[in-house]
């Protein structure tokens, strides 16, 4: 393609795997993004005493489907491969997750429909991996807590007020490194560019463009500036 320098943003598993790709490539990523990326911390030495008071905490069909997912995930088997064991229960269980997004218009509720028809319920690929790279929880087996701490770019990383992943348990490392930022998106769950997608592209965009105040997103578009046009030409920005 020609692209020699980017900026990188990865969301998930996307984040983990962004991260790992930035530290490879430093010549090449201008800058990383990361939303509500898995594998930030390191297992916690008591991950198994914390699940066992999970569970007492829990009704039974949530206790029932916890150790499922542990299951599934422990023996190298994706997750999502238990949604896909139930049949049209689970289009139903999809079409509720969808109503979850009130700020969604009719025609983008279809089209997440569409996208997670496609990736949750059809053969698995890039989820295959999850086992290898993260522990039951999200934790990483090799922390992305560690990478970032040794990153010489700029890192803005950004979870929701709502999101399980910044509610997970943060043992052993601490972030320390300058280059990186945390953010934190109000009204936001683990899906930030759903839940706020105003926010959220408004700090991405004031990152990317490196200004110390830039315009909003909004004014840039609707004053038909060609501004972010050529800045993304020049330095694209790559999403995984």
């Amino acid at each position: 393609m020609g692209i020699e320098k980017f900026h990188l943003c990865g969301h998930s598993l996307g984040g983990y795997v962004a991260t790992k790709y930035a530290s490879s490539y430093k010549d090449n990523v201008l800058s990383l993004t990361l939303l509500s990326p898995a594998g930030m911390w390191p297992v916690p030495p008591n991950i198994n005493e914390e699940f066992n008071t999970l569970l007492n905490k829990s009704g039974f069909l949530h206790s029932f489907l916890l150790k499922r997912v542990r299951n599934y995930w422990t023996f190298n088997r994706s997750p999502y491969q238990l949604l896909r064991n139930f049949g049209i229960s689970s289009i139903l269980f999809l079409k509720s997750y969808v109503k979850s997004y009130p700020r969604l218009e009719k025609g983008e509720r279809k089209d997440l429909m569409r996208y997670l028809f496609q990736i949750l319920m059809n053969r698995g690929t890039g989820e295959l991996a999850m086992s290898y790279l993260l522990h039951p929880g999200a934790y990483g087996y090799d922390p992305l807590v560690t990478t970032l701490n040794a990153m010489t770019i700029p890192v803005k990383i950004f979870f929701g007020t709502r999101d399980w992943v910044y509610e997970t348990k943060r043992s052993g490392i601490s972030l320390v490194n300058p280059k990186v930022k945390e953010i934190i998106i109000k009204d936001a769950s683990h899906q930030i560019q759903l839940d706020n997608s105003e926010d959220l592209v408004k700090e991405m965009l004031n990152d990317v463009l490196e200004k110390k105040k830039p315009p909003s997103f909004a004014d840039l578009l609707l004053n038909g500036t060609k501004e972010v046009e050529e800045m993304l030409l020049r330095n694209p920005l790559i999403v995984l």
